[in-house]
């Protein structure tokens, strides 16, 4: 916080999730401390591409100052993070629009906490979706638009057969693979008879 408070230049080292072993280092201004599911996250932009990167707090495990010249964000950090749910962004990523179904009893839940600051009834073409994907009579089509990242696909499946993507059907088909994943893993420890101690 002081460090980003008094404008410095860093170089972080740091590991990532899933090689703890490995070391990276990397020079960046850093810009802002946000907090996302009860972790913290440093965004900062690179010093050699300028770039926006998100670094968990947890896994850095040095911070160094650097006698470089600190240059701000030419943006808002508020535009920034309105597309996105969490706080994974790519330099390329744009907002889709996402469709999804959501039963009656989440449509209580969603009530008190939307899953995106976009999110909105659907009552156009409601009867045409509701054939085309065999949907049942009650619950809500929303919409939202945002970026779809991991965050985005964890919230969604979340809530298991609660909430539906219909569309853009690539990310349909990612949520149903993960959902085969998760069943096939299931089905193979419940598949086994339990060894003998």
């Amino acid at each position: 916080f002081r460090l980003i408070e008094r404008k410095t230049t860093i170089e972080l080292k740091y590991h990532r999730i899933k090689d703890a072993q490995k070391r990276n280092k990397k020079q960046i201004f850093p810009h802002v401390l946000k907090q996302c599911k009860g972790r913290w996250f440093l965004i900062g932009t690179t010093v050699d591409t300028k770039e926006v990167m998100c670094y968990s707090m947890d896994q850095i495990e040095d911070i160094k100052p650097l006698p470089i010249k600190y240059e701000p964000y030419d943006g808002r950090w508020d535009e920034y993070f309105e597309s996105v749910i969490g706080v994974t962004k790519k330099a390329d990523d744009t907002p889709q629009d996402i469709v999804f179904w959501a039963s009656q009893d989440e449509c209580a839940y969603l009530a008190g906490k939307p899953v995106h600051s976009s999110m909105t009834p659907l009552k156009k073409n409601d009867a045409e979706l509701r054939k085309r994907y065999r949907l049942p009579d009650d619950g809500k089509l929303f919409r939202i638009n945002c970026i779809v990242n991991f965050e985005l696909k964890r919230e969604m499946a979340s809530k298991f057969g609660e909430r539906i993507v219909l569309e853009p059907p690539s990310l349909r088909k990612e949520i149903i693979n993960d959902v085969k994943t998760m069943l096939n893993r299931y089905r193979m420890i419940t598949s086994k008879k339990p060894r003998s101690v």
